[in-house]
C-alpha cells in the first residue's frame, strides 16, 4: 500500500507541476511539451515502481476485442468532433479557442499542422502511457478497479482543465470539464485487459477531430 500511495502522490504531483507551467509561467508550446515529457515520462521511469519488466508492462501489444472497439471508437470520436462543431458553431462562441491558441500556445495558421501532427500521435501516447499506464493500471492491483479508476481519471480531467480556461464561457466549460472525466472513465475501461493501445486509438480518433476542428478556425483550410 505504501508503494500505491507512494505512486498516487507522484500522479497528482506531476499534474500539480504541469498545472503551475500551464497557469503561472506559460512557456510557448514547444518548451511546455519539452517539459511535459520530462516530467511524466521522468515519473514513470523512476526505480521505485520495480524492473522495467513491471513498470513498463502495460506497452506489451495485445490484440483483442478492446483493441478493435478502439479504433472503431477512434473514427466515431472524430466525426462526433467535426459534426458536433458544425452543428453547434451557431450556438457556441469559439473565438476564445483561437484567442488561447495563439496567445496561450503560440499556435497560429502557420505552424499548426506539426503541432497537430504531435498532438494526434505523441502527446496522446505520452498522455495515455501516464494517466492509463502508469496511473491507471499502475494503481489498480493495489487499490481496485473503482477507485484507481475514478483517479486516474480525476488526474486527467484536472489537467486538461488548466488548457481549456478562458476558451470557452463557464457553463461550456464545466461541461467539458466533466466530459474528461468521463472520457477518462471510457479509456480506463478500454485498457482493461492491460496494455494502453485500444484507448490510444480513441485518443488518436478524437486529437484528429478536435485538431480537423482547429484547422477549421485557424483557417488551415
Amino acid at each position: 500500500m505504501k508503494k500505491i500511495a507512494v505512486r498516487l502522490v507522484a500522479l497528482f504531483a506531476a499534474v500539480a507541476a504541469m498545472t503551475v507551467v500551464e497557469a503561472v509561467w506559460r512557456p510557448g508550446y514547444a518548451l511546455k511539451s519539452a517539459i511535459k515529457w520530462l516530467l511524466f515520462g521522468g515519473v514513470m521511469v523512476l526505480p521505485l515502481w520495480g524492473g522495467w519488466k513491471e513498470r513498463m508492462r502495460w506497452l506489451a501489444p495485445r490484440r483483442d476485442k478492446a483493441l478493435n472497439a478502439g479504433l472503431f471508437l477512434g473514427a466515431a470520436a472524430c466525426a462526433a468532433v467535426v459534426g458536433g462543431y458544425f452543428a453547434l458553431r451557431g450556438a457556441i462562441d469559439f473565438s476564445g479557442v483561437v484567442t488561447g491558441l495563439a496567445g496561450k500556445e503560440g499556435i497560429t495558421g502557420q505552424n499548426f499542422l506539426f503541432v497537430a501532427l504531435y498532438i494526434c500521435l505523441a502527446n496522446s501516447f505520452l498522455e495515455e502511457a501516464f494517466f492509463r499506464g502508469f496511473g491507471y493500471l499502475g494503481l489498480r492491483d493495489g487499490m481496485g478497479e473503482k477507485g484507481a479508476s475514478a483517479l486516474s481519471a480525476a488526474a486527467f480531467s484536472l489537467y486538461h482543465v488548466f488548457i481549456l480556461d478562458g476558451w470557452f464561457s463557464p457553463p461550456v466549460f464545466a461541461a467539458m470539464t466533466a466530459a474528461l472525466f468521463c472520457a477518462g472513465l471510457l479509456f480506463n475501461r478500454l485498457d482493461r485487459g492491460g496494455a494502453i493501445y485500444p484507448a490510444w486509438c480513441l485518443h488518436v480518433g478524437a486529437n484528429v477531430g478536435i485538431n480537423l476542428v482547429g484547422c477549421i478556425l485557424l483557417g488551415v483550410f
